[in-house]
């Protein structure tokens, strides 16, 4: 297995249990615990046994990648918001994964090929809709999907649907308002940890 990553603004955390290699990027430890050793081999065993339950148990915005060598079996997933969406590619000799339809393309030159739907859509909508990308045979991750790979057969599922429907009580102003307060807050306080933060403004809640 080899492995070149450029992190940047990513927290990542890599672990091994024998033959089983996980890596996780932008996962808080309170995502799913300390990130004890013990608790890692935990998660690791959960995704080698069953992974749809595993990747559930995962919060916040993150990126999974494990990989089981016993097996000759890799798996990436994305949170349930795609927050940083990864891409992939399906070689007839090898998978490519990256942060970035970029970085996968690089790895291969035979990924070089743009896609000219993908001019198109991006001309008209400025914004090209995944799970395409711009180059040919590479493909981005939606939001709770994973993509896994054992012994070359290469196959995408959802390990989480959105669920849509109506509100369980009537809506209440003060009330909602009082929520939807605590929990941005609270969103927003987990996700900046004890640095520094800032954000631009654009006059919107959803932007914002």
């Amino acid at each position: 297995l080899k492995l070149a990553l450029a992190l940047d603004t990513l927290a990542a955390s890599w672990h091994r249990d024998g033959p089983r290699s996980l890596l996780t990027l932008g996962l808080r430890p309170t995502s799913w615990g300390t990130r004890s050793p013990s608790e890692a081999t935990e998660l690791i065993a959960q995704l080698a046994d069953d992974a749809p339950t595993a990747l559930l148990r995962l919060q916040g915005g993150w990126i999974v990648l494990f990989v089981d060598e016993s097996r000759n079996r890799c798996l990436l997933a994305t949170d349930r918001a795609a927050t940083r969406a990864p891409c992939f590619a399906a070689l007839p000799d090898r998978i490519a994964f990256g942060l970035t339809a970029l970085d996968v393309m690089r790895c291969d030159k035979r990924l070089e090929g743009v896609r000219p739907q993908a001019i198109f859509d991006y001309l008209h909508s400025h914004f090209i809709p995944a799970p395409d990308t711009v180059f040919a045979g590479v493909e981005r991750l939606l939001p709770g999907e994973y993509v896994e790979a054992i012994d070359g057969r290469v196959s995408r599922s959802r390990y989480w649907e959105p669920r849509y429907g109506a509100a369980s009580a009537p809506f209440d102003f003060a009330r909602d308002k009082a929520t939807f307060r605590r929990v941005l807050e609270d969103s927003v306080r987990a996700e900046a940890g004890a640095g520094a933060t800032g954000a631009f403004l654009s006059g919107g809640t959803d932007s914002s």
